[in-house]
């Protein structure tokens, strides 16, 4: 490898946030875990600076001088932009010049800046430096970001789909009348008697949970959410405390937690596809 080094930057202390901050959506949460940054001297030739980003699976690194001033990045894109600028030196090798000849300039943000304050940086130019000019703490770009709001999201497009889905299944497998009559067994034995007559929209999932474990509603669903009961009744209560601890802001999901989600969406997509079976079936001539 040229003359130049690839340093791994220190593992940055001091810059834990107070505790009350961690509930704001900021750059510090965006960061992967355990990042592993590297950033290379300018005197590295760019064709050593490309083969490492390849073999790390990076887009770009940060450029540093030997008194760890951070004078911008280097990346496909810068290297791409210089090389077009060559174009008619024709005894010139773009691969044989300097990280120094391909650096482009990186916007700095705080850890503790807001998410949507970063986004306009990002869009523009496909990453931005976390720290200031003498103390990086890390790269943020836009798949970090898409990475981090899909984590905080997926719970919720989960479980909107799983209630959509219950609802629909009770839609198709129960008539006007008999959607009616269910909704007014639970409000006259529900805790928590829902606040509408005869819709659907209006009732919470809990009431979707009890609606199913009555036992005359469960015989009028025709077997929409499967053969047992109870199983059905077990596998939408535990959705059901997933949902209020992730609307209810309780904890954090773990791992788990998502893949029963997976599970149980992955289950109703199959009971809905089976109901709508029967259905295209009486439809036959």
């Amino acid at each position: 490898m040229s003359e130049g080094h690839v340093i791994p930057f220190p593992s940055p202390g001091g810059h834990e946030e107070a505790a009350i901050e961690h509930i704001l959506y900021q750059v510090n949460a965006v960061l992967p875990e355990e990042q592993d940054l590297l950033h290379v001297q300018p005197e590295m030739l760019a064709a050593d600076a490309l083969r490492l980003m390849k073999e790390r699976g990076f887009s770009q690194l940060p450029v540093v001088l030997g008194d760890g001033r951070v004078i911008g990045s280097f990346s496909y894109r810068s290297f791409a932009a210089g090389v077009l600028e060559l174009e008619g030196e024709n005894k010139v090798r773009a691969e044989t010049l300097t990280v120094a000849d391909f650096v482009e300039q990186l916007s700095f943000a705080d850890l503790g800046s807001d998410v949507e304050q970063i986004l306009a940086e990002l869009d523009r130019d496909d990453a931005l430096l976390v720290g200031t000019t003498h103390r990086i703490v890390g790269i943020a770009t836009p798949m970090d970001v898409l990475r981090y709001f899909y984590r905080v999201a997926s719970a919720f497009l989960m479980l909107q789909e799983i209630e959509h889905a219950i609802r629909e299944l009770i839609r198709c497998s129960l008539s006007d009348a008999e959607r009616g009559a269910a909704i007014a067994r639970l409000s006259s034995t529900s805790r928590f008697p829902p606040a509408t007559e005869g819709r659907l929209e209006d009732l919470s999932f809990g009431h979707y949970v009890q609606l199913v474990e009555n036992k005359t509603s469960w015989e009028e669903l025709n077997g929409a959410f499967g053969a047992s009961r109870e199983s059905a009744v077990a596998r939408l209560r535990a959705t059901n405390e997933l949902r209020n601890d992730a609307f209810h802001f309780r904890r954090e999901l773990e791992p788990d937690d998502y893949e029963r989600l997976v599970r149980t969406r992955a289950w109703l997509r199959i009971r809905l596809q089976l109901v709508a079976g029967r259905a295209q079936g009486r439809e036959a001539p």
